[in-house]
């Protein structure tokens, strides 16, 4: 059997390196191609999205492990204004931003999104559905941790002063002995230090045993934002999370009457290669 041609697109959302696909292939293929593209023999990114449609009225992306991301969402917005799929002409009059909506794997609801005229583009984060506080020993230390539960993912605040690789090992044991909930496609341990607002984020695909201490997680980011906003004030606007990949701007707003918090990110991209890959 011979190699299959697969048509991507490469780009740099604040680190979180992301291949989208924009060849048509089998669902069935999707674990199989993301594996191969990610690996550091091939193309190397820290996740693949499958482009669906680019239809206006049905913008569709797919991630690998049905996960959402985003990251990818911003990358998405960033391959349909380069390939004009979107009607931008409105930021050059007076708009400061055109809002579109895309679905997304990983969401049953639409994504709001905007690309604004000076080069941001802004995601709406999905709503947690519950946040609960709790205690984590790990190698005999015990940390204060914020378990931030959402439709289809968990993320884990730990707050820190210091990272060593002996509290990564740790984390990532804890990561891969733990039985998660097998409604939840993501499992992200975000390890943030308050004073520098500096995170690290480790991200677990169970569906296709993918673990990587990304460079950047604008999801995370999210949640972040709405750590800050239960520790802090109301509102937690335009602040700045630091990544080893760069920064992503994230605000969250707690509303009383729902009794739940709205996160916004705001990054920017880059492409970095756009081609054909061959999968064995």
């Amino acid at each position: 059997m011979g190699k299959r041609c697969v048509q991507f697109s490469k780009y740099n959302p604040s680190g979180n390196m992301t291949v989208l696909v924009h060849s048509k292939h089998a669902k069935s293929e999707y674990a199989t191609i993301a594996n191969q593209i990610m690996a550091t023999t091939h193309i190397h990114c820290e996740q693949v999205g499958f482009i669906e449609s680019i239809d206006p009225q049905h913008f569709h992306l797919v991630m690998s492990g049905n996960e959402f991301c985003g990251n990818a969402a911003i990358s998405f917005m960033h391959y349909l204004k380069q390939h004009d799929f979107i009607d931008h002409s409105d930021m050059l009059g007076e708009a400061n931003s055109v809002p579109l909506q895309m679905q997304i794997s990983g969401r049953s609801d639409l994504v709001t999104c905007e690309m604004h005229r000076d080069g941001y583009y802004a995601v709406s984060m999905p709503q947690p559905k519950y946040i609960k506080q709790a205690q984590l020993t790990l190698d005999g230390q015990i940390f204060y941790i914020t378990k931030i539960v959402y439709e289809s993912y968990l993320h884990v605040v730990i707050p820190v002063e210091r990272i060593t690789a002996q509290l990564q090992k740790e984390i990532e044991r804890f990561v891969q002995t733990t039985r998660w909930d097998k409604g939840f496609k993501t499992i992200g341990v975000m390890l943030f230090n308050r004073e520098t607002q500096y995170l690290t984020p480790l991200i677990y695909l169970p569906e296709v045993q993918s673990m990587i201490w990304e460079n950047s997680c604008g999801s995370g980011a999210a949640s972040i934002g709405i750590f800050e906003n239960i520790h802090n004030a109301p509102s937690c606007e335009g602040y700045k999370v630091y990544q080893p990949g760069g920064h992503i701007v994230v605000t969250s707003q707690y509303h009383a009457q729902t009794q739940t918090y709205r996160a916004t990110i705001k990054g920017k991209v880059s492409t970095v290669a756009t081609g054909t890959a061959y999968i064995e």
